[in-house]
């Protein structure tokens, strides 16, 4: 039996987030191009705390399944549970494997629709080819399109300030192990990596700042798109992926010219942001 990893490689994603500070919410969808290396029905992903508003396959509506699984919260057992507790470093460390074993076999299940709704059977947008290297239509490039939202996230992407006498609205990724998971649908191993584009829209006034090259940004009616993009031939796994968003300043640091620059929100005196390194700064 084949392990999600060795029956699919994803060749490309694309990522559009429309970010909602007041509600504390992301929404927008992913695009992903998969090729299907093994013949399979269902295609793995994973999400987690991530509502799923709909999913297509080659432009066909799909089935799909989304579990709903935090691996830290079973590490250690519940008090609830007819268990002894154990607080050993050892017990810790073999849940702690275990957890994550479970959750790197994918938590979004999609099913390939068998037919399009003209009854045509959908086949992959390529072939694919199979263990005799002839041209398979099982098998091949699926296109995978995934519309969902996040609201009150625990982690992943954190959102903070807007309160009365706090700092402005911001959020950030928080750059935990499986934090990509927890924004958005995507393959997220760290011993996997693919080109990815990501586009983040942000009311006007702030800005958006990400790990990736930018490409461009444009304001419209009042909202600020940002496009960054992974480099040609250097591609990371998806969970090295940073991004922040807020009304942030920039900062050049002089003793640096334009190697570094500093950003940091409208209340931080610059000239401490510029003396001491703060967890808004950007290499």
């Amino acid at each position: 039996m084949f392990s999600a990893h060795e029956k699919l490689k994803v060749r490309n994603q694309k990522v559009n987030l429309d970010i909602d500070f007041a509600q504390k919410q992301l929404s927008g969808n992913t695009q992903l191009e998969i090729l299907q290396k093994k013949i399979d029905q269902v295609i793995t992903l994973h999400a987690r705390q991530v509502h799923v508003k709909s999913v297509s396959v080659n432009g066909v509506a799909a089935r799909y399944h989304l579990v709903h699984n935090t691996p830290l919260d079973k590490i250690c057992p519940s008090a609830h549970d007819n268990h002894r507790e154990t607080r050993d470093l050892l017990n810790f460390t073999i849940s702690y494997r275990r957890a994550y074993e479970k959750a790197d076999k994918g938590e979004l299940y999609i099913e390939i629709p068998a037919s399009d709704p003209s009854g045509n059977p959908l086949v992959p947008k390529e072939p694919g080819e199979n263990e005799t290297g002839a041209n398979d239509t099982s098998i091949g490039i699926w296109k995978v399109d995934i519309k969902f939202s996040i609201k009150n996230p625990r982690g992943g992407v954190i959102f903070a300030g807007g309160l009365p006498g706090d700092v402005p609205s911001h959020c950030y990724t928080d750059g935990q192990i499986d934090s990509a998971r927890m924004w958005f649908p995507c393959w997220d191993r760290l011993d996997v990596s693919y080109p990815l584009e990501v586009r983040v829209s942000v009311p006007d006034g702030n800005i958006v700042l990400c790990s990736l090259p930018e490409v461009e940004t444009r304001v419209k009616k009042g909202k600020v798109r940002s496009t960054f993009m992974s480099q040609e031939g250097f591609n990371l796994p998806v969970r090295s992926l940073a991004m922040a968003a807020g009304p942030f300043i920039r900062l050049p640091d002089p003793g640096m010219s334009q190697r570094i620059v500093h950003y940091c929100l409208p209340h931080v005196n610059a000239e401490q942001v510029t003396l001491h390194s703060t967890p808004c700064d950007l290499l």
